[in-house]
């Protein structure tokens, strides 16, 4: 049953030391293709992706599979989609419910008893690894019985199973199915079905976020508002989840900017190269306007104006939008302290993306860049 307990500042799930969480592929492709494992992992509170062994693997499976035209973009989105439901499972853990996973687990053992749970998991980590595990050196029982930063090891398991069953529910994931499907046990043969039961049980969790969403439907927002595109997935992460990405933004732009990158036309194919000739332009010399006899004797400073503006509509407690709304006293004032020009930075029309992108970035108060112009007219 579903507790909202209050979260613990000294909870594991709080700290940077909690056990890595991998997104699990499976054993054959491992073992077929030499990977270097993990290729996805929330390690310490970052995303570690491995993009160069990712690209030799796509590269190696496309010459393989004639036709599949994978794409390393792509599947970099499959892992980073899974990692950042991670990240948002923390995040719940840490400001909400911070026994979700063990209560997630008590769920499980109801639904399969606890020797069915054992052997779910058992056949998981012998389908499809995970770095963790291969590292202990221990059989399978023993280390489902082991703890990992003193989080029990079952209790990460379930966790990365959870996401597992997302993934394989995600439409836009199916190309890339061979990387991480195994019908491994009777329960995920149907894994629609099994997430239904688990959407259910987490129904009646703690609501999360500004708008007090379930943690469980919105970890699967991404994939109902783009199912077959895992771009499209991503970018509305980027419209919609900026708050709850931190330092991970980065992770997500990049993503994005990879997607960019491949599908980018680069021409129609070889042809001959066109070095451009610049003889003649660099033969014209330097032109520099002539000193004028007042430049030396400037004293000048600089205000951004939005803020200049704020900051005196709050120091005369009145509405002060537009140049004209300056009063005189405060140009007085300069005069008074010596300046004899006013440079005004922002002053051009600003451009709407570099509003978009700080907003993206997890500053919703932000305006555009100053040195982001639309074109040379004064802002309105």
């Amino acid at each position: 049953m579903l507790t909202n307990s209050p979260p613990n500042p000294n909870h594991k799930s709080a700290g940077s030391d909690y056990p890595d969480l991998e997104f699990h592929l499976r054993n054959t492709i491992g073992e077929t293709y030499e990977l270097s494992l993990p290729l996805f992992v929330l390690e310490k509170g970052r995303f570690r992706i491995d993009y160069h062994e990712l690209q030799n693997l796509i590269h190696s499976l496309n010459q393989d599979r004639p036709g599949a035209a994978l794409k390393a973009s792509e599947f970099y989105g499959v892992g980073l989609l899974s990692l950042i439901s991670h990240k948002l499972i923390r995040l719940y853990r840490n400001q909400v419910n911070p026994n979700y996973i063990k209560e997630l687990n008590d769920f499980l053992v109801e639904q399969y008893e606890a020797t069915g749970l054992q052997d779910l998991l058992m056949d998981y980590l012998s389908a499809l690894p995970t770095h963790n595990y291969l590292n202990s050196h221990t059989n399978m029982s023993d280390y489902l019985q082991d703890q990992s930063h003193s989080v029990p090891n079952q209790h990460i398991l379930v966790e990365e199973l959870l996401v597992h069953i997302l993934a394989l529910n995600n439409p836009a994931f199916k190309n890339y199915e061979v990387l991480f499907k195994e019908e491994f046990h009777p329960a995920l043969k149907v894994p629609a079905e099994l997430l239904e039961a688990i959407r259910k049980w987490s129904a009646e969790a703690a609501g999360f976020g500004s708008e007090q969403k379930n943690i469980l439907e919105l970890l699967m927002e991404p994939m109902l508002a783009a199912p077959d595109s895992v771009q499209a997935q991503l970018a509305y992460i980027r419209s919609n989840w900026s708050n709850y990405l931190g330092s991970h933004v980065g992770d997500l732009l990049r993503g994005l900017d990879f997607f960019e990158e491949e599908h980018r036309f680069r021409g129609a194919g070889p042809g001959e190269t066109q070095v451009p000739n610049y003889s003649g332009d660099l033969l014209q010399g330097e032109y520099y306007s002539a000193d004028s006899d007042w430049m030396p004797r400037v004293v000048m400073i600089a205000r951004n104006s939005l803020v200049w503006l704020d900051q005196l509509a709050k120091k005369y407690q009145t509405e002060i939008k537009t140049l004209r709304d300056i009063p005189d006293e405060e140009l007085d004032l300069l005069a008074q302290q010596g300046f004899t020009v006013l440079w005004l930075i922002g002053l051009w029309d600003r451009s709407d993306i570099s509003k978009k992108i700080k907003h993206w970035c997890g500053n919703p108060d932000a305006e555009s860049s100053a040195y982001s112009l639309k074109e040379y007219q004064i802002d309105a």
